[in-house]
């Protein structure tokens, strides 16, 4: 068997490929796994300890927004898995708020691409707004009561509020991944 060089050359660049995607892959997940635990831990705002900022959709969004492939439908759905097991709340629930939201947000990715960083923080507050709702709905529907409002609002403005410092770790983020350093 001859050594070909050429053929050597075109292994070692999709060993290269590879492990620049492992890289980046790992990298997203350990981002995701850190927010996750964001999400899950209760902070006291208001007096209203159920009060949780949704970290893991702010980084739904910004990855459907800038990065699709990024973070597939799959890695949305694990990740709302494991913060239902996290929060013990209902099982898939945010699972299927995080695809949805994944989903809603690419379908819309054309018109979010261009935009200034306002409008992108606003769509964002229609997103928490709608997604707090969604997971209002369902509580309510499924213990027959209709859920209080106020923790749900609460965790949608708050969410919404947290956005921008977290918009810029993530960009940072994204523009580490790039290969590109970060702007200042």
């Amino acid at each position: 068997m001859s050594f070909d060089k050429n053929s050597y050359a075109q292994d070692r660049g999709l060993e290269e490929s590879f492990a620049s995607a492992f890289r980046r892959t790992a990298l997203v997940a350990l981002q995701i796994a850190v927010l996750m635990l964001l999400s899950a831990f209760p902070f006291n705002f208001w007096h209203m300890a159920s009060v949780r900022p949704a970290f893991l959709l702010m980084a739904v969004y910004h990855w459907a927004v800038f990065r699709p492939r990024t973070l597939p439908p799959v890695g949305a759905f694990l990740a709302g898995l494991l913060l239902d097991l996290l929060t013990a709340g209902p099982l898939g629930l945010n699972a299927l708020t995080l695809v949805a939201v994944q989903w809603f947000t690419k379908t819309q990715r054309r018109f979010l691409v261009g935009q200034s960083f306002l409008v992108l923080w606003l769509c964002f507050f229609l997103m928490s707004f709608a997604a707090y709702g969604f997971q209002w709905a369902m509580f309510s529907l499924f213990s027959l009561t209709l859920s209080p409002v106020r923790p749900m609002l609460a965790g949608a403005v708050v969410t919404g509020l947290f956005f921008p410092p977290m918009a810029g770790l993530m960009n940072a983020f994204n523009k580490r991944l790039s290969g590109r350093s970060p702007s200042v």
